[in-house]
């Protein structure tokens, strides 16, 4: 949720936004756009190989939710590879 409060600081330049963010992929419905920000944090001891496998799963997980919602959205995906 604090993503999508980043993002409408910025909206202000633009005409016709609306961004949301919920728990519940509901609120995608015909989006234009989704912008999904989800992973985990890296273990100790964990390798980055490690961690891109767990966030990958993460990705399957919501991906077909997103697309039942708003099947012609494109997808902009926010990850933090460290």
């Amino acid at each position: 949720i604090g993503e999508a409060m980043d993002l409408r600081q910025g909206s202000a330049f633009y005409s016709r936004v609306k961004i949301d963010a919920a728990s519940s992929y509901d609120v995608t419905a015909d989006s234009d756009l989704v912008i999904i920000t989800a992973g985990t944090a890296r273990r100790p001891g964990e390798t980055r190989l490690d961690l891109v496998a767990r966030n990958s799963g993460i990705i399957q997980r919501i991906i077909p939710k997103v697309l039942r919602y708003s099947p012609d959205a494109p997808l902009c995906i926010v990850s933090n590879p460290a």
